[in-house]
């Protein structure tokens, strides 16, 4: 079975003065901005988390303990001492 492939498409006019190739590129420029654009929010968010959880104060803490994760019913912690995780429901 033999197929040639027209290479030559690429390079072909789309009707607005721009070419396929320049289609492709255009996409994946779009695409790699809004994936670094997201690990930058992604970043910063998680960031904030962290930090109002580190913070004395609790208003700080509770705020950074929901946080984006609004779905968690269970609060953990680790026991120093034991080195168990305990958990409990939220309410």
């Amino acid at each position: 079975m033999n197929s040639t492939w027209d290479w030559q498409f690429f390079l072909k006019d789309t009707g607005d003065g721009r070419t396929y190739f320049e289609w492709l590129i255009s996409a994946w420029g779009w695409t790699l901005s809004v994936a670094v654009l997201a690990l930058i929010v992604s970043l910063v968010v998680g960031s904030l988390m962290g930090i109002l959880r580190t913070t004395p104060n609790r208003w700080f803490v509770a705020i950074g303990n929901r946080g984006p994760n609004c779905s968690a019913t269970y609060l953990c912690w680790c026991s120093s001492s034991s080195g168990t995780t305990c958990c409990r429901r939220s309410s």
